[in-house]
């Protein structure tokens, strides 16, 4: 317990000043990475659906004529 009081201790931090710059610019960094991460995953999985259907949102139905030749 008295470890972990030392670390946390302001003292100790301002001794170690580059120490805590270094932990807190880390931490934020990976915070950045998770967040780019999972925006990265969301836009892969809007661009798959997007592939695999791409009228998806505009047509209900599709009818066309095909090659019976079914007059207009």
């Amino acid at each position: 317990m008295l470890s972990l009081y030392r670390t946390l201790s302001l003292r100790y931090l301002r001794r170690r000043w580059s120490r805590a710059t270094l932990i807190v610019i880390s931490i934020a960094l990976g915070v950045a990475i998770l967040v780019a991460t999972q925006m990265l995953k969301q836009s892969m999985v809007e661009a798959g659906l997007t592939a695999a259907n791409p009228l998806a949102g505009t047509y209900d139905l599709e009818v066309s004529n095909s090659d019976f030749g079914v007059p207009s």
